[in-house]
């Protein structure tokens, strides 16, 4: 018996116990400890051990002030209570997440604006690094074609002295070759020229050798006494003093 109201006087809520669990087991352990005392008695000790054993203070407070009379009343008023502290518990719980979800936004508020920022800067600068591929290809373009312009332009020819092209390339240059070998190859006025020409270095050579040899004739000649001259008279060749 002793040893049953050691454990009664001991018995605490477990951590994994409900309340009418605890009521049940309050209620066995005071039979055992007080069994030949008065049902009344037996009750109202029952009633005072279950509330200590209570692991709330808040609880036992609260069942305290409303005085139950025996230990069913004090069960349900423990029942009561805790089901009011579990559903408080859970709707502070709520407003901790809350908070601490708002928190947290409000924390991170100002990286997901940076982020949003970085992401929009990004997007910037991929689209005019893309202008600029777009700009520099057009301008190789028509750098190329200014180039070529530019070079096709600064070219002059100096057979007919007119830009745009070279000699070689030259139209009038390259006609006036071809009527020059056709000219050649035909007899033309330009081998008439030359046949001519040659004729009068011909013409030039024999008067030379004359003139070349009646100067000799005349030197020697005149390298004897007198002056002679040649005369045809009759036929015949004949010195004249």
């Amino acid at each position: 018996m002793d040893l049953y109201r050691a454990q009664l006087k001991d018995r605490r809520q477990k951590a994994s116990e409900s309340v009418p669990e605890l009521g049940q087991n309050i209620r066995r352990l005071t039979h055992l400890a007080y069994a030949k005392a008065p049902s009344d008695v037996r009750e109202t000790l029952a009633m005072e051990n279950f509330i200590e054993a209570l692991h709330n203070s808040d609880m036992r407070i609260r069942i305290k002030q409303s005085r139950p009379k025996n230990l069913n009343e004090a069960v349900c008023l423990a029942v009561e209570l805790d089901a009011f502290n579990s559903t408080e518990k859970r709707r502070a719980d709520t407003v901790s997440v809350r908070a601490a979800e708002s928190r947290v936004s409000n924390e991170l508020s100002p990286v997901l604006k940076f982020i949003e920022e970085t992401n929009k800067a990004l997007t910037d600068i991929r689209a005019d690094i893309q202008s600029l591929k777009s700009n520099k290809t057009l301008g190789n373009v028509r750098n190329g074609s200014d180039s070529k312009s530019q070079g096709k332009t600064n070219l002059r020819c100096y057979y007919c002295n007119k830009e745009g092209h070279i000699k070689k390339k030259c139209y009038a240059f390259l006609n006036a070759q071809k009527k020059r070998r056709t000219g050649q190859g035909n007899g033309g006025p330009k081998g008439q020229v030359k046949q001519q020409e040659s004729v009068q270095e011909k013409k030039a050579g024999s008067s030379n050798v004359i003139s070349n040899s009646s100067s000799m004739g005349s030197t020697n000649l005149t390298g004897q006494s007198g002056m002679f001259l040649t005369a045809k008279i009759n036929d015949r060749s004949q010195l004249v003093g």
